[in-house]
């Protein structure tokens, strides 16, 4: 079974593939097969694909394709499952779940995305990407890569230390950037602006975490990495309040130059 949620609308596509590639007697003749989308809670089926002979073969599979909403605008956890009916001559059919559940939310979370809503699998944690390669972000990936190797706790770094955890709360945003750079200097320096981690978008942040790291950088990648990078990057992933993510730095090839001189000295 395939699973496939819109994050730009509440809805759900579902794919199963079924082979009758081991049959005896009748069974050889083929089997009616019917699949149907269950779910646990708000979760409405508008498309529910027709039953199909499925023959029997070596190779090959038969896809049955079914799509599935959640209606209204309220944040919804729902847990989708394909039941799957074989009936052959036999009297009795046979009746199966296929696969694991899926665990979906669906939410129309203001400014998250379009007005029309969208699903996510809430209990993956995605990966934010950040490169050092860039020449739009490059001063932010190697701060980032700094505090992730030099701090108490590798925040977001995965298989190091803990995830960071998404926060909109508006005032402990602005909270977390001004106890973060509160030591940076003031005015700043032409073209450079302060740079915090973890990020002032989660609850790691400065006003609450004392293990974080600031440095003052260029400005504009400071302003282009939150402004077209994350931000779009937190609406995709749909991620809300208390959602969980990981931060991964893309670092040049073995053999190309180091980090860059302006970094602190490694406590590593």
């Amino acid at each position: 079974m395939y699973g496939y949620v819109d994050n730009r609308a509440r809805r759900m596509e579902h794919e199963v593939r079924l082979s009758l590639y081991q049959a005896t007697g009748v069974v050889r003749a083929g089997v009616l097969a019917t699949v149907l989308i269950s779910c646990t809670t708000s979760c409405t089926p508008t498309t529910t694909p027709p039953p199909q002979l499925l023959p029997f073969r070596t190779t090959g599979y038969d896809s049955f394709r079914a799509l599935t909403e959640s209606p209204g605008t309220t944040t919804d956890f729902t847990n989708p499952v394909a039941m799957m009916t074989i009936q052959s001559t036999a009297p009795n059919p046979l009746v199966d779940e296929i696969g694991p559940r899926a665990d979906v939310r669906c939410d129309s979370t203001p400014n998250v995305g379009p007005a029309t809503g969208g699903c996510v699998y809430y209990r993956y944690k995605p990966t934010y990407d950040l490169s050092t390669l860039d020449p739009n972000t490059e001063e932010v990936a190697w701060h980032v890569w700094w505090a992730q190797n030099n701090l108490v706790t590798a925040w977001g770094r995965e298989g190091y230390g803990p995830a960071l955890t998404r926060t909109r709360d508006r005032q402990l945003i602005r909270d977390n950037r001004t106890e973060a750079c509160r030591a940076a200097p003031s005015p700043r320096p032409p073209g450079q602006s302060c740079d915090e981690y973890p990020f002032a978008t989660t609850h790691e942040g400065a006003s609450k975490n004392p293990d974080f790291s600031w440095h003052m950088i260029d400005a504009r990648q400071n302003t282009a990495e939150g402004r077209d990078y994350r931000r779009p990057w937190y609406t995709t992933n749909r991620l809300l309040e208390n959602d969980q993510f990981w931060v991964r730095i893309i670092l040049p090839p073995a053999g190309a130059a180091a980090a860059p001189d302006w970094l602190p000295p490694s406590r590593a």
